[in-house]
């Protein structure tokens, strides 16, 4: 996983009341990452998306 989707993944915080994922202000601005950098994050987060969706629908089927 690159550093900055661990920075982002690691820094939600659990709201104990709401029991709901909490978004933080992220200490590294996007605006500081080059366009690649941007583009190699958004193609990682939509394989991980698109996996996860697969995967409920595996589920589902062999359910």
């Amino acid at each position: 996983m690159p550093r900055l989707l661990q920075c982002i993944a690691s820094s939600f915080t659990r709201n104990s009341k709401t029991n709901q994922l909490e978004t933080p202000i992220f200490d590294t601005p996007l605006a500081d990452q080059t366009v690649e950098e941007l583009e190699t994050l958004r193609k990682e987060i939509l394989t991980a998306y698109n996996k996860t969706i697969d995967q409920k629908e595996m589920a589902k089927q062999n359910y």
